[in-house]
């Protein structure tokens, strides 16, 4: 995590946010600016940087669990009511400024965790596979119900405090 130097890490204002985005990065091959998956500009004075690329693997419907955060945890007025969603109201209430940090946090760790275990399973079922003669087709039933498990246990370690990332973040 990189703060910038005026910014106080115990300081309520360090860590308010109003909207989340992606950082940026030159595509080589374009030279275009492209989203850097592994950097997210919480705010004009921190930035979550060194995200495993592996966390946006993780898929919840149609995108990351980061990709999701990103989007839903934003100051928001809406439009018909004029009722204002804002984040950093529950942060003050619970006297805990980093919380949404935190939550990244917990959710880089637990889609980096849950796709290794998702990895480990694959390899090990395709070998078995392969070495008992059948083909790979035999073990997606049987995947897709573990994958369907770990999605379910990762929503519980997100409510915990789980290992985290946070020394490379």
């Amino acid at each position: 995590m990189q703060l910038e130097p005026d910014a106080s890490p115990d300081g309520r204002e360090t860590w308010r946010m109003s909207t989340m985005k992606w950082g940026k990065k030159k595509d080589p091959a374009t030279g275009k600016n492209v989203a850097d998956r592994t950097t997210i500009n919480y705010n004009p004075k921190v930035t979550i940087a060194s995200i495993p690329e592996d966390a946006e693997r993780y898929i919840l419907g149609p995108r990351s669990a980061l990709a999701w955060i990103i989007d839903r945890y934003r100051v928001k007025t809406d439009k018909a009511s004029g009722i204002v969603n804002d984040p950093n109201d529950w942060c003050d209430e619970h006297d805990n400024h980093r919380h949404v940090v935190d939550l990244i946090e917990r959710i880089v760790t637990v889609s980096v965790e849950t796709i290794k275990v998702v990895d480990s399973l694959a390899d090990n079922a395709c070998r078995r596979g392969s070495s008992s003669g059948e083909g790979t087709d035999s073990v997606i039933p049987t995947l897709t119900a573990i994958v369907a498990t770990l999605a379910i246990i990762s929503a519980a370690l997100v409510t915990r405090s789980a290992t985290r990332y946070s020394a490379d973040l």
